[in-house]
């Protein structure tokens, strides 16, 4: 991890655990050398700028914010108009408690109200206290697992207050949106201050939003059999969250950022995140769709497919408003003023762009010669063609397989293997090939069957291909599936 990200993600935490923590320790950062240019960054004021953007200008770092119930979102959902009579604002807010992995939430909301409110907020101090002290005493792991075992930490209290001055969002959102901010401002400055050229579009949109969204999940999903089904959902529904968090994951590794603060959202087969604007994301991002694009083709053969979007925009703040600009050509709507636009309008455009793509699906691996034969077969003459699969005779061809779960024609090259063990049946071969199964098949299918014993999965550091790697503990503790 870069020295000066590590200094920008803890500087933006600090305000937060100053409220958390009444001693408020602090500890070092030991990462990398900084460069010349690190040394004379001034990371104080790209906080200040990343506070004034995010809605909640700041003159003193050294201040901690001021803490508040956080109000449920459906607070602001009104049934009204198609009611007699309007019912009374709600006041039921997040219940103040840690987040646990047990699922043993004692309430899911608590009336504003209540009296035990101010003993909720010290408690949860108390507890938080507790925890960060043996946080510095005993993690001496390196300085990017330290932020990271940091971060859990804060979203393990903080996502249920709130902070005074801001809306919409849990304290540890918010703080998590100030380190994003203050990276993507620091490596947009240093990429205008090194270019030899006037960089007008990069300065004017210092930032990126990046969006990506897998197509196919439904049928991907519900492509089973009867035999193991329960397993095979489990594996396959999990699957995919491992393939978005993987792919979010790979993306700030190829940007070299360390950390998962940019990541603004990542469930339901989505991502969303925060990256600085500048040339060499922009190609690295469009580097990691034509990657993903020939690895999800490998494995799946078009069922599923990941498309990748992004989006420059400018954020102002004008009378206390947050305002976003985005460049005409990316918009949908081109009547609108581009500079100056709502959050939702950012949203809209960043689905837009995914949607567009999904109707190009694997145009850089169809486009390209090297995969031509893939997608349309082998040219043995001028006017002869030999088709996708080889195609066979599954009762009589003993080397002709299909995968009993996808229907797809198994290479004769690839291991393949059976959907119950070979001592469960004695049947013919062609019996047999209808419940093979092809390799990703197979393990999808334990990756279920280890899920049912699951206590809890984590992602590990690895020396290995970057986002590619995780391990899932069985009730014991004990790992089972890496």
């Amino acid at each position: 991890m870069k020295k000066i990200h590590a200094k920008l993600i803890l500087e933006a935490y600090k305000p937060l655990i100053r409220a958390l923590s009444s001693e408020g320790k602090d500890f070092n950062v030991g990462a990398e050398e900084e460069t010349d240019y690190d040394k004379q960054v001034l990371v104080e004021e790209i906080l200040k700028q990343a506070h004034t953007l995010a809605g909640l200008p700041i003159n003193n770092l050294l201040q901690a914010y001021t803490l508040k119930p956080l109000p449920l979102v459906f607070n602001s959902l009104s049934l009204s108009a198609i009611e007699l009579a309007p019912k009374p604002q709600s006041k039921k807010i997040t219940p103040i408690q840690p987040l646990n992995i047990y699922g043993s939430i004692e309430h899911y909301y608590q009336e504003l109200e209540s009296t035990d409110i101010t003993d909720a907020i010290q408690e949860l101090k108390k507890q938080f206290q507790k925890e960060y002290e043996y946080f510095l005493e005993n993690t001496q792991q390196n300085q990017e697992t330290r932020l990271s075992t940091l971060q859990h930490l804060l979203r393990k209290y903080a996502y249920c207050i709130g902070i005074e001055g801001v809306t919409g969002c849990s304290a540890f959102e918010f703080t998590k949106s100030i380190a994003a901010f203050a990276i993507a401002i620091y490596e947009n400055q240093k990429f205008l201050y090194f270019s030899r050229a006037p960089q007008e579009f990069y300065q004017k949109y210092p930032f990126l939003f990046v969006g990506a969204d897998i197509s196919g999940i439904q049928n991907f999903i519900y492509d089973i059999v009867t035999k193991g089904a329960s397993k095979n959902l489990k594996g396959r529904s999990f699957y995919l969250q491992l393939l978005t968090d993987c792919t979010a994951q790979l993306v700030l590794h190829k940007v070299n950022i360390r950390h998962s603060c940019p990541i603004v959202y990542s469930s339901g087969g989505k991502f969303f995140m925060l990256l600085p604007h500048t040339p060499e994301v922009v190609q690295i991002l469009e580097e990691i769709q034509k990657e993903i694009e020939k690895e999800l083709w490998n494995l799946h053969k078009g069922k599923l497919y990941l498309s990748f979007g992004y989006v420059p925009f400018a954020l102002q703040v004008q009378n206390g408003v947050q305002k976003v600009s985005i460049p005409e050509d990316y918009l949908e709507n081109k009547f609108v003023d581009s500079s100056n636009l709502e959050w939702s309008t950012l949203w809209q455009t960043i689905n837009h762009i995914t949607s567009k793509r999904k109707q190009k699906k694997f145009l850089n691996l169809i486009a390209s010669q090297e995969n031509f034969t893939e997608f349309f077969g082998e040219e043995i003459s001028s006017n002869l063609r030999k088709g996708i699969g080889r195609g066979g005779d599954l009762e009589n061809d003993p080397a002709y397989r299909i995968c009993s779960i996808t229907g797809e024609e198994i290479d004769v090259k690839e291991e393949f293997y059976s959907l119950i063990e070979p001592e469960d049946y004695e049947e013919s071969m062609a019996e047999k090939k209808k419940k093979a199964l092809s390799t990703i098949s197979k393990k999808i299918l334990n990756l279920g069957d280890d899920l049912q014993s699951a206590y809890a999965w984590v992602r590990v550091p690895s020396n290995k291909k970057a986002g590619k790697y995780f391990t899932i503990f069985n009730i014991e503790g004990a790992p089972v599936y890496q």
